[in-house]
């Protein structure tokens, strides 16, 4: 038999107190609302064999029978709603696409800012720098008076030297020759045009000089003046020069800086290639790479 007191499974002849309990309990159960907590029920069941009073709480049971319904009232809810398609494979693909697009653009930009800032602060230092910052006056092997200021807005490569050098002016004209071919050739940079100033004002002539240059580019340009003009435009680009002792046949050398000077359009220093031993594609590259600095600062 089941004891409603014990709540348990008994003999019914060892539940006969509980029977009593229980018999008792129908006639005399009153059922009150805890006043102070809406959610508790209290049953109270009020016996009078044996002077017995027994207090039921069922607010516990109350509870865990009602919070099982609404889980299996939301169970079952679940199990009737269709479960979600997944995303497609080229949906996915799409937005990781769009990602990678978005953020690759955004790197970019503020690479190549960063880049072009780098760029912007260099050319301004070395436009601070003296060489070949001052004015010059001189004569073009055609005879012709020119200046600074005739070269503006050119890519110049320069060279000092003189025309009875023996080894060393030659060879690096014959290199400064093969560089304007490739720059020439190349069509994404601007062209660049060769200079020869002399060291030797005494002996270079403009006709000597016209005379030399042809022998290595056509649009080599050669250089000449007064000592003085020379000195000047020696001093401006901070070449060394000093002519040596004459031998019986009235013949000497002229000691002198061995260097390559690249100016832009503007007038000011951008590079320089003052050892012999470097490549004629190594001064390609380079200069290359410095016009195109320069066009993605000023277009």
């Amino acid at each position: 038999m089941f004891c409603s007191f014990c709540l348990k499974c008994r003999p019914f002849s060892q539940c006969k107190i509980g029977e009593k309990i229980y018999s008792a309990s129908l006639a005399a159960t009153k059922v009150t609302q805890d006043k102070h907590s809406p959610l508790t029920h209290q049953r109270l069941l009020y016996t009078h064999s044996h002077n017995y009073i027994v207090k039921r709480n069922f607010s516990k049971s109350y509870t865990y029978f009602n919070d099982t319904s609404k889980n299996d009232t939301t169970a079952g809810n679940n199990s009737e709603r269709p479960p979600e398609e997944p995303m497609p494979i080229k949906k996915r693909l799409l937005i990781v696409g769009a990602v990678l697009i978005i953020w690759g653009g955004v790197y970019y930009l503020a690479t190549a800012k960063k880049k072009k800032k780098r760029l912007l602060e260099r050319e301004t230092q070395l436009s601070k720098t003296d060489i070949g910052a001052e004015d010059y006056n001189l004569i073009d092997h055609n005879g012709k008076a020119v200046s600074k200021k005739d070269f503006l807005g050119k890519w110049l490569l320069l060279y000092f030297g003189f025309t009875h050098c023996p080894d060393i002016c030659p060879e690096e004209l014959e290199k400064m020759a093969d560089i304007i071919d490739l720059v020439d050739n190349d069509k994404s940079i601007p062209d660049l045009l060769p200079l020869f100033l002399s060291v030797d004002p005494e002996r270079d002539t403009p006709a000597a000089i016209k005379e030399y240059v042809s022998e290595f580019h056509p649009k080599m340009v050669g250089l000449t003046g007064t000592p003085e003009d020379i000195k000047q435009a020696s001093k401006a680009f901070r070449v060394y020069y000093s002519a040596g002792p004459k031998d019986e046949d009235n013949d000497y050398i002229v000691d002198h800086t061995i260097v390559m000077y690249l100016m832009n359009p503007k007038g000011n220093f951008v590079d320089y290639y003052g050892s012999r031993s470097v490549a004629t594609n190594d001064i390609y590259s380079g200069i290359k790479r410095n016009m195109q600095n320069y066009a993605r600062l000023h277009g």
